[in-house]
């Protein structure tokens, strides 16, 4: 009896000093779907009440593209070296800023492969679905953004970016949204759940 209780007083403070074995910091770069509302919250806390190992920062801003701005916010958050992880969730906005979908994957790849020559895991999330009262033309083209994302990821196949497909994620069930495109805190509950579930099964 006295050994064991000796043995445990050796193992756990050896656990609570080595912690998870890939505990990171995790940027969590997008538009108003990551930033979240007063009223529904966002996915970024829900994923961190799932994997409080890792800290989950949310760098969501409102009306956020991939022009050549938020491009260079990437990137200076990448250069800081604080993140191992980053997850990218654009495209929705690009519409209204002139860019066409595949020019949208484009800008979004090239944002995960900076990342990635930086070191760190990248998880390119696609547009969430938006529903056809908002606008027949904006569902087509975050449905077209998804389909260019899977074809780069195909394509590609880079070692460290990882696609997360949330506007799959969505199909088959009525997509959970408070305006038509901005998810309930029910929606972002799935996006947490995907994306977690997308980092663990990369050794995140």
């Amino acid at each position: 009896m006295r050994r064991r209780s000796f043995l445990l007083s050796i193992a756990v403070p050896l656990l609570l000093i080595a912690g998870p074995v890939h505990a990171g910091r995790v940027l969590c770069y997008g538009d108003s779907i990551t930033f979240g509302s007063v009223a529904e919250g966002s996915w970024v806390p829900l994923a961190q009440e799932m994997r409080p190992d890792h800290v989950w920062v949310n760098a969501g801003f409102g009306g956020r593209g991939t022009n050549p701005t938020s491009i260079a916010d990437f990137q200076h958050e990448i250069d800081s070296g604080s993140y191992q992880v980053v997850t990218i969730l654009l495209g929705i906005n690009d519409p209204m800023l002139g860019y066409t979908s595949a020019e949208t994957a484009a800008h979004v790849y090239a944002m995960a492969r900076y990342a990635e020559a930086h070191g760190l895991t990248v998880f390119v999330l696609t547009p969430t679905p938006v529903l056809p009262s908002t606008s027949e033309t904006l569902r087509r083209y975050v449905r077209d953004v998804a389909q260019h994302l899977v074809h780069q990821q195909m394509t590609e196949n880079p070692a460290r970016v990882h696609l997360v497909d949330l506007h799959a994620a969505f199909s088959g069930i009525p997509y959970p949204a408070t305006d038509g495109m901005h998810p309930s805190r029910a929606g972002s509950g799935i996006i947490a759940s995907v994306v977690t579930k997308a980092l663990a099964e990369h050794g995140w």
